[in-house]
């Protein structure tokens, strides 16, 4: 059948039906007794039909190359890339199928490239498609939990495979949309390789959303609201898929939303006795509170550049509140693990030493507030440094020196005001220069 329908198609290359005969029948009868033949047989079969299926291909992609018609090229790809796919399919296990496809989608690109064919793009959609689908279901498939490939977790070669071979695939199509396309699967890949293999090392499972531990939920946080920036800052370039990326970058960042208030209410280390570690700075405050508030930062810069109604500016006023309550949690947080070592939670208590440190603190970032605001001009940063420098003084006033006593008090109210001394005429040196320039 396939040399009746190659030879007949040469002969009469405007009737489709031979060409469907000629580059199918082989698929079609390799993949019935794919499914019919015992299982006792298979591994007898499969390196036969294999090497049937592939030197089937390259006749196919050999006749392509001479044929006349759209019709004629579009079919023997196809059906040469079915085959190659059923091939790989039978001497890989499983996820052979997932990294066949992708395999298909780079092969299928590089043959247009090179021979410069005008095949549709809907098709290579749709294989990218369905490949992404099951990309995206296979961590909660129970037949991909133990599976291995080449002695290590599928997840760690298959998502970086895809990511790689998608890339490479969209730098054959220039700056056509299949290009926007193949890189936003790319980084479909990425995204699903993040926030599933963080859980899968942290834990030895991928994320169950209904049992999230504490760690769980903080690397969650940090890998969604990150490739949310990275949807966004994507969209800018993505053309007709802007909206698209945006959906995508706007749903991320809403869940990260979702685990970080989750976490603050039932999770919070200051409330309840959790390991966040003993390394000052490097422990899980880090990803809890400081990378967030970077990234939320990060995020409101982008909510600029959106020209839509709903963005206003009160909804970045508000995400920039947010990026401040995570600041804040952040720095008071960290000192208090440096204090306290791995358990913060307040029910311990607060030392005389850790009560000052926050006060010297955060009269330090106060005043480098202020003056980045005035280097900068910008009201708004200098408003919330002197909001940080009265809050710091009346926190001194009414809690740090609540339990001294003699010299002690007197010696801090002499530091604190030689303190506003020294701010005062550095603000007044610093407006006197701006009224120069």
């Amino acid at each position: 059948l396939t040399a009746y329908g190659l030879y007949f198609g040469r002969k009469f290359p405007k009737r489709l039906a031979f060409h469907i005969t000629g580059a199918f029948s082989l698929f079609l009868m390799i993949a019935t007794l794919y499914a019919l033949i015992p299982n006792s047989a298979l591994s007898t079969a499969y390196p036969l039909w294999a090497v049937i299926l592939l030197v089937g291909s390259a006749v196919l992609i050999k006749s392509a190359q001479h044929s006349a018609s759209l019709y004629q090229r579009f079919t023997y790809w196809i059906a040469a890339n079915a085959n190659i796919t059923l091939a790989i399919t039978m001497l890989l296990n499983d996820s052979g199928l997932t990294i066949a496809l992708a395999i298909q989608v780079l092969l299928i690109s590089l043959l247009i490239k090179r021979h410069s064919i005008p095949m549709p793009h809907w098709p290579i959609k749709a294989l990218v498609a369905a490949l992404l689908l099951r990309l995206t279901f296979s961590p909660w498939t129970p037949s991909y939990e133990a599976l291995t490939i080449f002695g290590l977790h599928w997840s760690i070669v298959v998502y970086p495979l895809c990511t790689v071979l998608f890339y490479v695939a969209a730098r054959c199509f220039n700056t056509s949309k299949m290009q926007l396309w193949l890189e936003g699967a790319a980084l479909h890949c990425l995204a699903l390789f993040i926030t599933t293999e963080t859980s899968y090392q942290l834990v030895g499972h991928y994320p169950q959303f209904d049992s999230l531990s504490f760690y769980e939920q903080v690397l969650l946080v940090c890998n969604w609201l990150g490739l949310g920036c990275v949807y966004l800052y994507r969209a800018r370039i993505a053309g007709s898929l802007a909206k698209l990326y945006r959906i995508g970058g706007f749903a991320l960042a809403g869940l990260a939303g979702v685990f970080a208030l989750k976490t603050l209410v039932d999770d919070n280390p200051l409330l309840s006795a959790i390991d966040i570690g003993t390394t000052p700075i490097f422990n899980w405050l880090l990803l809890l509170w400081l990378v967030p508030a970077g990234l939320t930062l990060w995020l409101a810069r982008l909510l600029k550049t959106i020209n839509s109604k709903a963005i206003n500016t009160k909804v970045i006023a508000i995400v920039l509140a947010i990026a401040g309550a995570f600041t804040f949690l952040a720095i008071n947080s960290l000192i208090r693990q440096y204090w306290q070592g791995a358990y913060i939670y307040l029910s311990k208590g607060v030392g005389n030493a850790e009560l000052y440190s926050y006060s010297i603190i955060w009269l330090v970032l106060g005043a480098s507030t202020v003056i980045v605001g005035h280097l900068k001009n910008q009201l708004l940063i200098q408003k919330v440094g002197l909001g940080l420098l009265a809050a710091v003084i009346l926190k001194v006033f009414l809690i740090d020196m609540a339990n001294l006593t003699g010299l002690l008090k007197a010696i801090s109210f002499i530091g604190l005001g030689l303190s506003l001394v020294g701010l005062s005429w550095l603000f007044q040196k610093l407006r006197s220069r701006a009224n120069l320039a």
